[in-house]
């Protein structure tokens, strides 16, 4: 009785987080969608031959509100194949990506111990279950402080959750009660990394924040298939460049070129950069593959996420540094936006895969 009650209240909870999810992306869309492109009959049966067969049982029904922001947003093109925000983060992702273990295992104060041989920003300290530490080395509040005030400036950041750019702070070296008041700030664990100077031709889009490449890559039994890649930029002089925090991001090509349209997260889109009018299409980004080989190297270490979006800088000297990798609830929309649907030609065989299992 007792195994049959916790399976009910697992299953309920299961189904009162997916109509949340639901409700927050259908809301989302609808908010930002003007109405100026409708789907004619002939894509609402596209869509339905695609979706329906997978959607039988599930506590979701089809909508074509996505779609619908897609083609709008996209100019007019159309394509069933763009996935809908609700079936991809409820079903998709976690499908792919365990969740539960991402609750642990998502920490930035680790990534030292999964990814030892990729460059990534210089960890001036971290903060994990309470203890600050230096490597091996645990140190004293002070201590931390003492290291902090020997830098121009810092970057502190929240380890666990940060999803948007959210928990992420810029802290002048000099400044002891700035520092610990976002230590008060952050309940839980925390990085401290030196500030790093980007390569001039990432700088030369935007130069307050640190534009990285968004990469998302699918962990298959015999490969790591990138799917998509999008610049992520910082607009209005932020320092972040992260689209939940109004930045805009653009696709990038197989050779690294950029694509001529830039998207803000509510689908408004830009042949240039607002700040510094740097003309989009055709730009050059600098190591991209460079990046990707980083990415498609990283991705086996942990198989329990196949599905992994992959943030990347590159630094002065060309060189990629990893910055973040989203070991769950990956961002869609940036992608679908600037590169099309995120699995293209698979998408069916990936809904085989999801809803056949």
């Amino acid at each position: 009785m007792i195994h049959q009650l916790n399976q009910f209240y697992t299953a309920m909870a299961k189904k009162y987080k997916i109509l949340h999810y639901t409700s927050y992306w259908r809301r989302y869309v609808r908010e930002h969608t003007a109405g100026t492109a409708e789907l004619t009959p002939a894509e609402k049966k596209a869509i339905d031959q695609l979706y329906k067969p997978y959607m039988k049982g599930l506590p979701i029904d089809l909508t074509y509100i996505f779609h619908t922001f897609y083609k709008e947003k996209t100019g007019g093109s159309f394509t069933e194949l763009w996935l809908p925000e609700d079936l991809y983060y409820c079903f998709i992702d976690p499908h792919f990506n365990s969740w539960e273990s991402a609750r642990i295992i998502d920490n930035k104060c680790l990534y030292s111990l999964y990814w030892p041989d990729a460059r990534q920003p210089v960890k001036i300290a971290d903060r994990i279950a309470g203890t600050w530490r230096s490597g091996d080395t645990i140190l004293r509040q002070a201590e931390v402080l003492e290291r902090i005030a020997a830098e121009p400036e810092v970057v502190i950041k929240k380890a666990t959750e940060s999803e948007g750019g959210h928990g992420v702070y810029f802290c002048p070296g000099s400044d002891r009660e700035e520092a610990l008041r976002i230590f008060a700030e952050i309940p839980g664990d925390i990085v401290i990394q030196q500030v790093f100077t980007q390569h001039a031709q990432l700088a030369a889009i935007n130069p307050t924040s640190v534009n990285t490449y968004r990469i998302v890559a699918l962990l298959r039994p015999d490969t790591v298939k990138v799917l998509s890649s999008v610049l992520r930029m910082g607009i209005n002089a932020s320092r972040v460049d992260n689209l939940c925090s109004g930045g805009i991001t653009c696709g990038i090509t197989d050779s690294g070129l950029l694509k001529k349209y830039a998207y803000r997260a509510d689908g408004a889109r830009f042949t240039s950069h607002p700040d510094t009018g740097l003309v989009f299409e055709g730009y050059p980004v600098p190591s991209y593959q460079k990046a990707v080989d980083l990415v498609v190297s990283l991705a086996p270490r942990l198989p329990q996420f196949k599905l992994v979006s992959w943030d990347v800088a590159i630094d002065e000297q060309g060189d990629p540094i990893l910055i973040e990798a989203n070991l769950k609830y990956g961002q869609l929309d940036l992608h679908q936006l600037n590169n099309g649907p995120l699995f293209g030609e698979d998408t069916k065989a990936i809904l085989e895969e999801v809803f056949r299992k």
